[in-house]
């Protein structure tokens, strides 16, 4: 089971929630990983505008930090990682 935690629009709430419905699953094993963000006048967003230059799809959605359709989809209980949460609302 993987989770991801800190996402926009997470809170300390809804994180509680998602690792107490991991840990009912009973899972064999959990994977957590913590959300990240870019911030300008750091190399980060040059290595991604590289990267998704350079065919990768994992950056597709670029920044998601004022993604407030993410952020609502989140809210209303929608989780995974973000690009597959947008992927699955159906945005491009």
């Amino acid at each position: 089971l993987e989770l991801l935690i800190g996402a926009p629009g997470e809170t300390p709430q809804t994180a509680r929630q998602s690792i107490e419905m991991a840990r009912q699953s009973e899972p064999s094993c959990i994977d957590i990983s913590l959300g990240v963000r870019v911030y300008a006048g750091t190399g980060m967003p040059r290595h991604m505008q590289e990267r998704m230059a350079a065919g990768d799809s994992h950056g597709r959605w670029g920044r998601t930090d004022d993604n407030q359709r993410l952020v609502e989809a989140i809210a209303d209980g929608e989780r995974g990682a973000y690009w597959d949460i947008l992927r699955r609302l159906g945005s491009d």
